[in-house]
């Protein structure tokens, strides 16, 4: 009777701790691949939206007053930016790369991941090039009012980022 209470509670746990091993194994293996492809996605999409930039360095954004939707911004070598920007669409975690040269004009920008339902982002992607804040305007696609707002959004939080940064007051 008793060992067959506690030999099944015996099994089970071992089974636990044995998965739970594994587990942590592969997870340690694999963290690093990870991480690294998730800065090669980072690398390419900098590269991507300010082609211009032969370096970028990652900019603290903590305590500088950026727009809430600014997550990351990087300097490029050349006076401007890249700014990394989650906003919500139809859905959240509508993520944006836009670059903006030292000028203040939109390079170019790339949606980098995205929960919206139609691929409207893959329409907006560029659609924003050469912009700056006196020129922005909605680009409207058609069905997708809420991921083109999401996305002027983004844009526009990324020039007073840049306004921001570059001690411009007036943005």
């Amino acid at each position: 009777m008793l060992k067959n209470k506690i030999l099944p509670t015996i099994v089970l746990t071992s089974i636990c701790i044995a998965v739970a091993l594994i587990l942590s194994v592969a997870n340690m293996l694999t963290a690093p691949v990870i991480e690294q492809a998730q800065k090669d996605k980072v690398a390419e999409s900098l590269r991507i939206v300010y082609p211009s930039g032969e370096s970028f360095e990652n900019v603290d954004v903590t305590d500088r007053g950026l727009p809430e939707s600014i997550t990351e911004v990087y300097a490029a070598n050349d006076g401007g930016y890249v700014f990394k920007s989650e906003v919500k669409g139809y859905k959240s975690g509508l993520i944006i790369m836009i670059g903006v040269n030292a000028e203040g004009a939109i390079t170019d920008t790339k949606y980098v991941e995205s929960q919206e339902t139609n691929g409207a982002e893959n329409k907006l992607d560029g659609a924003y090039n050469g912009k700056t804040v006196g020129s922005l305007e909605t680009v409207l696609i058609s069905g997708s009012t809420k991921t083109s707002n999401a996305y002027k959004q983004a844009v526009s939080d990324s020039l007073d980022a840049y306004g921001i940064l570059k001690g411009d007051s007036a943005r």
